[in-house]
């Protein structure tokens, strides 16, 4: 029981850190069309390429357009190596990496099991016209979660998504807390529960609000405790508290963390 007490109060801290709310989710809608330089977002009217004036165009049968502005209504990240001619764009969940003139694109989604790196091959590369770099939207705007659209009569693409649900966080896979334990989680919508339950390290379940996983740890019979783990931005570690939970525990009225044991566990994703 000692062991299981030592166990519970180092895995404990790790998990109730609260690293922040759930992303607000608000559905966005954006149109572009082709040879003009604008876009509409929700009805507002912004530059695709500010202060440049950069219009869409189709190559191939494909619609590209400098990506910055539009995956930054996103809320994704997108970062340019001249060196290696490439382009990294990035989000909580989910990178995409590609490479000028070459038709395929590196994808790493931290909410698969893996986590690795997939290979997938463009219609139409990324490539350089008027010293701009131009983008497939269809394929970028589609991996980021979105729906797109496409009128053959006025030229329109329309693209529409829910800003805030590419910062949810997968916690699905093996999870090494040292001394703590070494947790295997599956996740289904927003709900994650161990895949093992065993007398050493017990059984966790929870539910997933962005980055933050919340819930219960149950040690053994009529023994758990609440729950907070945050995944860092990286979705490679995560850091949190726990508030022991037995029968007849009364907190220290006196404890200004009532009873909750602070940044006390850390795990990093295998």
């Amino acid at each position: 029981m000692k062991k299981k007490v030592a166990l519970i109060l180092m895995l404990t801290a790790v998990l109730c850190l609260v690293f922040g709310a759930a992303a607000y989710a608000e559905t966005k809608t954006v149109v572009l069309r082709i040879g003009d330089p604008n876009m509409s977002v929700n009805g507002l009217t912004q530059e695709i390429d500010p202060a440049r004036g950069t219009k869409p165009v189709i190559v191939n049968g494909r619609t590209l357009l400098p990506i910055r502005a539009l995956v930054e209504n996103m809320g994704a990240t997108i970062a340019w190596n001249g060196d290696t001619r490439q382009v990294t764009i990035t989000t909580a969940t989910k990178t995409i990496l590609m490479t000028i003139d070459y038709n395929q694109a590196s994808v790493k989604d931290m909410t698969s099991a893996t986590a690795d790196w997939v290979v997938k091959t463009l219609d139409v590369p990324p490539t350089i016209i008027n010293s701009r770099t131009m983008m497939p939207v269809r394929f970028i705007t589609e991996e980021l979660g979105a729906q797109v659209g496409w009128d053959a009569a006025t030229q329109t693409v329309t693209i529409t998504f829910t800003s805030g649900a590419i910062d949810q966080m997968s916690w699905t896979g093996t999870w090494d807390a040292g001394d703590s334990g070494m947790f295997i989680f599956n996740q289904s919508g927003n709900n994650v529960a161990t895949v093992q339950d065993n007398d050493e390290y017990g059984r966790i379940t929870g539910t997933v609000s962005g980055n933050v996983l919340t819930g219960k740890w149950f040690i053994d019979v009529g023994n758990q405790g609440d729950i907070v783990f945050t995944m860092s931005e990286d979705g490679k570690t995560f850091v949190g508290d726990w508030k022991y939970n037995y029968p007849g525990f009364e907190v220290d009225p006196e404890d200004e963390n009532q009873g909750w044991w602070k940044n006390y566990i850390l795990g990093q994703r295998n």
